[in-house]
């Protein structure tokens, strides 16, 4: 599923690519594993489209956001946005970042980030709040 990013070509304020950040680790006390904290690291995200009950999402997924190799320890990274802002039964404002630690966090979903979302979506949509809220969308109100 994986597609060229939308936001290909585009770029922040500071000229780099919105699918390619550099993440620096801030200068703090030094930590176990951190002793050079001038190490930077550069951070892939891999873009995808998919669609969750006619919603369309952009899906970044990052599988090694943050590592520190000499402890085996990785953080993954997600971000989840839909077309509009439109609500979605993990966020209020369309927009959701996650971060799993464990280079394993989505093997059971066969290392996919969208099976992963589209997953967690329909188990948030369970909540009976989340039920409510789409039936007052579909039904409208006159006040």
């Amino acid at each position: 599923m994986n597609g060229s990013c939308p936001r290909a070509g585009m770029e922040q304020r500071d000229g780099s690519s919105l699918c390619a950040e550099l993440v620096r680790l801030p200068t703090v006390p030094k930590l176990k594993g951190m002793e050079n904290p001038e190490r930077r690291e550069r951070v892939e995200y891999e873009c995808y489209q998919a669609s969750w009950r006619g919603i369309e999402l952009e899906i970044r997924y990052c599988p090694c956001w943050f590592s520190m190799p000499e402890d085996d320890f990785i953080t993954q990274h997600i971000e989840i946005r839909s077309q509009d802002k439109l609500l979605l039964p993990i966020t209020d404002t369309g927009y959701r970042s996650h971060f799993m630690n464990g280079a394993d966090a989505l093997a059971e979903f066969d290392h996919d980030p969208v099976v992963f979302v589209l997953w967690w979506m329909d188990e948030a949509a369970k909540d009976p709040d989340w039920q409510q809220r789409e039936f007052d969308d579909r039904q409208g109100s006159l006040f």
